[in-house]
C-alpha cells in the first residue's frame, strides 16, 4: 500500500503524511467487472480511489440556455 500512497501523492502533489492519513481512514474493497456502485436516481457522497482497473461514469442531464 505504501507504493500506492507514494504514487498518489506524487501525481496529485499531496503531502505523504496527509495521503497516508487519508488512506488509513478508508476501507479497501474489491469489485468485479460489471458491478455498479451508484445506480440511477441515487446520490452518493462517498469518495473512491481506484487502485487498479477502470472507472466509468455517465451523467445524463438536460442543458438549459
Amino acid at each position: 500500500m505504501d507504493s500506492f500512497i507514494e504514487r498518489f501523492c506524487a501525481k496529485y502533489y499531496f503531502p505523504y503524511a496527509e495521503g497516508r492519513q487519508l488512506i488509513e481512514g478508508m476501507e479497501y474493497k474489491t469489485y468485479r467487472k460489471g458491478d455498479c456502485l451508484v445506480r440511477e436516481g441515487e446520490r452518493d457522497t462517498s469518495f473512491y480511489i481506484i487502485a487498479r482497473g477502470i472507472w466509468r461514469g455517465h451523467y445524463l442531464g438536460t442543458l438549459s440556455k
